[in-house]
């Protein structure tokens, strides 16, 4: 599916979801790959992989995946907050910047630039960048 522009969903089961604009997801989005440019708003999404790229403040409450790479914009100007706001984040190799977030769960996790993180739960390995704060680290057995 490819969204130019603003896309709204209930519930969908989609394999792939490009979106340049705005996306928002009232309850739940299942995807193979998500790739999203723009500003993102959902209840819950599962994607095997997700890239998504902000161009202003979003919320994701509950985001499964298994590979994810957040980072903001650098196309885009914009005077709101390119971030990522974020309940519960799972996944596999996950990479975030510009994020907020209450638990990330992760077998390998790196915290880049402007993040704050209450609880990192980790697998096999981690890094926070000094630019970034993360209240907790807890490391799990598989």
């Amino acid at each position: 599916m490819l969204n130019n522009g603003s896309l709204k969903l209930d519930t969908g089961h989609i394999t792939s979801v490009v979106s340049s604009g705005n996306l928002t997801i009232k309850y739940l989005l299942k995807t193979e790959d998500l790739s999203a440019i723009g500003m993102i708003h959902g209840k819950e999404i599962h994607a095997k992989q997700c890239l998504l790229k902000l161009s202003s403040e979003s919320k994701i409450e509950r985001l499964v995946t298994e590979k994810a790479q957040i980072s903001k914009d650098q196309k885009s100007l914009s005077l709101l907050k390119k971030r990522l706001l974020c309940e519960y984040i799972k996944g596999q190799q996950l990479y975030l910047s510009y994020t907020h977030a209450d638990i990330v769960e992760g077998d390998t996790v790196i915290i880049d630039k402007n993040c704050s993180i209450h609880t990192l739960y980790y697998t096999e390995d981690y890094r926070i960048s000094p630019k970034s704060e993360v209240h907790q680290v807890i490391r799990r057995e598989k």
